[in-house]
């Protein structure tokens, strides 16, 4: 009995800690393009959840045109971006897996003359 006991205690307190759930999260990463394909730097960039519209979020893209949503939870995106007074189109449908990069391009509409 006591051996059995010494058992137990021994697995109790050298059994590894159990861990907590990983986060299911990945990464958006991608560049904005004018319309005339040069990088828009600056262009406001503006993501949500496909379908609902829950959880918007907004980030800014860099000089070259770069912008990055780190740690978005898996899931299904729609993402637009707003440069010089012109939308680009919606991106539907914008897949996140666990802990990989999506790659996007959002090209801004180029502007309508009369």
């Amino acid at each position: 009995m006591k051996a059995l006991l010494a058992v137990v205690l021994c697995a109790a307190i050298f059994a590894p800690a159990a861990s907590p759930a990983k986060e299911r999260v990945g990464t958006i990463v991608g560049v904005v393009l004018d319309a005339d394909g040069n990088p828009a730097g600056g262009a406001r960039i503006t993501i949500q959840e496909s379908g609902n519209g829950d959880h918007p979020h907004a980030t800014q893209a860099g000089p070259d045109g770069r912008f990055s949503f780190e740690r978005i939870s898996v899931g299904d995106y729609d993402l637009r971006a707003y440069f010089q007074g012109t939308w680009s189109e919606w991106l539907r449908n914008a897949l996140v897996r666990p802990d990989r990069e999506t790659t996007l391009t959002l090209r801004i509409l180029p502007t309508r003359t009369k």
